[in-house]
């Protein structure tokens, strides 16, 4: 099923891997309405909970909902190796350059680009 996103109305499918469905099968209920499967609740809620969650844990960060997308993008997808095309897809924006801002490149990450490069040429080319 192709859907459209709420913001930019740019077609969408999600692939949903097993624990999300099972996930979505525990919790499934209609919510009166909408077209929804699970309660959303409402941006400014998320960031109360946010903060107090922040403040037990010892996070001396404004921590909010928004941060998300910097999180998925740097922690949870480039660091795995995921490509920022791919990335700047799945975060919905129509313009790789707005995924650049959320996309931070870490040392780890830096480090691994030149092994993998390394260990490209060195298969391709040695001294004679």
């Amino acid at each position: 099923m192709v859907k459209k996103r709420q913001k930019t109305g740019t077609p969408f499918k999600i692939k949903l891997c097993g624990i999300t469905k099972r996930i979505i099968d525990k919790y499934r209920r209609e919510v009166a309405g909408t077209n929804l499967v699970l309660p959303v609740p409402d941006i400014a809620y998320c960031n109360r909970i946010l903060k107090r969650i922040a403040v037990e844990v010892g996070i001396d960060k404004a921590v909010t909902y928004h941060l998300r997308h910097h999180t998925f993008a740097t922690t949870n997808a480039l660091m795995q190796g995921i490509r920022i095309e791919v990335v700047s897809r799945m975060l919905g924006h129509t313009n790789i350059k707005t995924t650049q801002i959320y996309a931070k490149v870490t040392d780890d990450m830096l480090a691994k680009g030149f092994d993998e490069m390394a260990d490209i040429y060195s298969a391709k080319y040695s001294l004679a």
